[in-house]
């Protein structure tokens, strides 16, 4: 996540229930029509760092925009600080 000049990340290590639903209004958001949402593991893109923008995302599929799901700006939750429950977003169909 790009924000205020700086890439940063997206944590949230309880939001199971919600991973369809932040799925499709990121990748609505970003202009695309679905994709799949799962933790960052760094063996796919990486080690995760920077500064931990949102540590929860609480989406319903209506909503139409990123900022319509954010429970909690910055790095609230402990189990954060060490970016093992960062999440990436695939998004596919443009």
């Amino acid at each position: 996540m790009f924000l205020k000049g700086e890439w940063g990340t997206v944590c949230d290590p309880t939001s199971a229930r919600y991973y369809e639903a932040n799925t499709m209004v990121i990748c609505r958001h970003l202009g695309f029509s679905g994709g799949s949402i799962q933790s960052v593991s760094s063996t796919d893109f990486g080690k995760s760092n920077g500064t931990v923008w949102l540590s929860k995302l609480r989406c319903r599929e209506k909503y139409g925009v990123i900022s319509d799901c954010v429970e909690q700006w910055g790095n609230k939750l402990s189990q954060c600080d060490d970016h093992s429950h960062d999440l990436a977003v695939r998004c596919n169909g443009r």
